[in-house]
């Protein structure tokens, strides 16, 4: 049984390096993804009140960064969707930001249109705005040619203020948030999932005791069935020796004690055409196991069982079926 040990230890490392590849394939876009903590608790982001803020605010980690507005005016810029030609979804406002000389600077940025007039008015009224958004480079073609279109307007009205180079992008990144915690928290549970078989599987590698071979039988009896080879049958999918019964199907290895089995029996199942057969085996603690097998080697095993326990049942009847629901302990 020793081999056959050795080839279910085999397996389960390479489980564990199959799953411990999917954690860091999965770990690496929650790693890289861009967001910091301030994002994931959408509380204290970066803020930018003034010019020295951006530089800040960029250099800070945060994906979302909160913008104080007290000068906000629209450059009549907008953008539509290819799809849907005819409505203007965003607009490109400028916020003008002061720096500590005095001198104002343009940030661009692309506001929803439905978000547009009630900032552009809540400034007039109140005379501050506050948003967050996303601070970057644009990285979308309609926003950066009416970004260089606003600045040569600029330059051509000798415009006083300053374009800076980064922008914001509200438009796009409204529904961010909600998406990225959606997205790290699959990936997450994905990760954990991972992780736990991950675990599972060293410890099957370090104990075999705890690998589901031995799940239906004595741990103490461990080092017992690791010398039990005098088989009776030895086949590449059922091994019988005079205490166990051992499954060595692919997918489906368990070993089973001889006193516990009280009823055995073939299924033949018909697939399109061609015949398989089933080995049914009953315990009397009510678990039903299948193996699959030749209708040839389930008569050997019904010989073979029959020799070591002569009370154990090899056929199938309605009468046992009932029998054995009623009380697997007294079928025999």
């Amino acid at each position: 049984m020793e081999r056959i040990i050795k080839r279910i230890t085999k397996r389960n490392l390479v489980k564990l390096f199959i799953n411990l590849a999917f954690v860091f394939l999965f770990l690496l876009p929650i790693l890289f993804s861009g967001f910091s903590r301030n994002d994931l608790k959408d509380e204290n982001n970066c803020s930018i009140s003034a010019y020295e803020d951006v530089e800040k605010c960029l250099k800070s980690g945060d994906y979302f960064v909160e913008i104080n507005a007290t000068s906000m005016k629209n450059t009549n810029h907008f953008f539509k969707l290819v799809r849907n030609e005819n409505d203007i979804v965003a607009y490109l406002v400028d916020v003008e930001l002061k720096d500590a000389n005095g001198k104002t600077h343009s940030l661009i940025g692309v506001l929803p249109k439905n978000k547009v007039d009630s900032y552009l008015s809540f400034v007039e009224r109140v005379g501050k705005v506050s948003f967050k958004t996303h601070l970057g480079k644009f990285n979308n073609n309609a926003y950066s040619e009416q970004f260089e279109l606003i600045k040569q307007e600029y330059q051509k009205s000798r415009n006083k203020t300053e374009v800076m180079d980064v922008n914001f992008d509200s438009y796009n990144f409204t529904n961010t948030r909600k998406f990225m915690n959606i997205y790290l928290g699959c990936l997450s549970l994905i990760v954990v999932l991972f992780g736990v078989s991950a675990i599972q599987c060293l410890i099957k590698i370090l104990n075999p005791k705890n690998n589901e071979f031995f799940k239906f039988v004595d741990k103490n009896e461990y080092e017992k069935i690791l010398k039990d080879d005098k088989f009776l049958l030895d086949s590449s999918k059922i091994k019988i020796t005079n205490n166990y019964f051992y499954s060595v199907q692919y997918k489906n290895e368990f070993a089973l004690p001889i006193d516990q089995i009280v009823w055995v029996y073939g299924k033949c199942i018909n697939d399109k055409n061609k015949q398989t057969y089933k080995l049914i085996v009953n315990l009397d603690t009510g678990r039903k196991f299948e193996v699959l097998s030749s209708k040839e080697r389930i008569n050997d095993v019904f010989d073979i069982l029959k020799s070591i326990n002569s009370k154990i049942v090899t056929d199938y009847t309605t009468e046992y079926q009932n029998k054995y629901n009623k009380n697997p302990k007294e079928f025999i």
